[in-house]
């Protein structure tokens, strides 16, 4: 009979709101499945998930690295203020025992309890998803939200780190900068 879902493994956004639409819909799908222990279900949401994750960060980034061009001071100055929204909580001060620890039981992901974490913009959220280390990844459901939690590699004078955030905060953040796009482009 097949995988069922293998049609949807490739399902990238054609836009930018395609692809935050599908990221919201593979976490509302991705819930589900985790509730009723669908492990085939998790993975097939989770790499729509982390595929359309890649569209929407490329898109963004490319268009903040563009600001400096950009003639209209209005629409940088709005682009600037929706990446500096505070979208979750980074903890700089890691071991490698906290990587280990991040993806031992998948579902339990969490910064350690008693760390010291601060709060991490959309903009540096952007660079830490860029630089994620792919088997460094790992999720919590809590009250209803996804929590995504992420151990980024060391850049650009920026040490390694684990963050984490709700992937339904992510999701509305990049429609503001998306429904900003479509603004400055009419």
């Amino acid at each position: 009979m097949g995988n069922n879902f293998q049609f949807l493994v490739n399902k990238v956004g054609a836009t930018l709101d395609d692809a935050i639409e599908l990221l919201n819909q593979a976490s509302i799908d991705f819930k589900l499945f985790w509730q009723s222990r669908d492990n085939e279900g998790c993975y097939v949401t989770s790499q729509i998930a982390i595929k359309n994750f890649d569209y929407i960060i490329n898109e963004i980034v490319r268009e903040r690295d563009a600001l400096s061009l950009s003639a209209n001071a209005q629409y940088a100055q709005d682009y600037r203020d929706i990446l500096d929204v505070h979208i979750g909580e980074v903890d700089e001060n890691i071991t490698p025992q906290d990587f280990q620890d991040l993806t031992i039981q998948p579902g339990n992901a969490r910064i350690r309890v008693g760390k010291i974490t601060k709060p991490i913009s959309l903009n540096k959220l952007l660079n830490k998803m860029k630089h994620r280390i792919p088997n460094c990844l790992n999720f919590r459901i809590e009250n209803g939200d996804h929590i995504l939690v992420i151990g980024a590699d060391a850049f650009l004078r920026q040490p390694e780190c684990i963050v984490e955030f709700k992937v339904e905060k992510f999701c509305s953040e990049s429609q503001k900068i998306s429904d900003l796009f479509k603004s400055n482009a009419s």
